[in-house]
């Protein structure tokens, strides 16, 4: 059985010394799991990730940021996942497609 783990990233884009995938990555559904599966996602929603009213060089960057964090994660097998809309809405859909 597969343990399905998402993976919210809000602010810390990066991968190094991020201990939220350390954990992802070691939680096993309490030992019921025989692997591990990964979803590294961000949501742009207007509120959590600070993206309601930013400027043309905030976005660049975090642009910027999200496109550097999808290649480190391709480049170790995965891929960033990135949605747009209501956080909560976004969760629920992922919950019941994932499980």
């Amino acid at each position: 059985m597969t343990s399905n783990n998402i993976l919210w990233f809000r602010h810390g884009l990066r991968l190094h010394d991020n201990p939220s995938l350390l954990e992802a990555l070691r939680n096993d559904g309490g030992g019921q799991s025989e692997s591990v599966r990964l979803y590294p996602i961000f949501i742009f929603d207007g509120e959590s990730a600070g993206t309601k009213v930013v400027g043309f060089n905030r976005m660049k960057f975090l642009m910027e940021s999200l496109d550097d964090l999808d290649r480190q994660l391709k480049a170790i097998g995965g891929q960033l996942y990135i949605f747009r809309g209501n956080a909560v809405n976004v969760m629920r859909r992922l919950f019941e497609e994932l499980n």
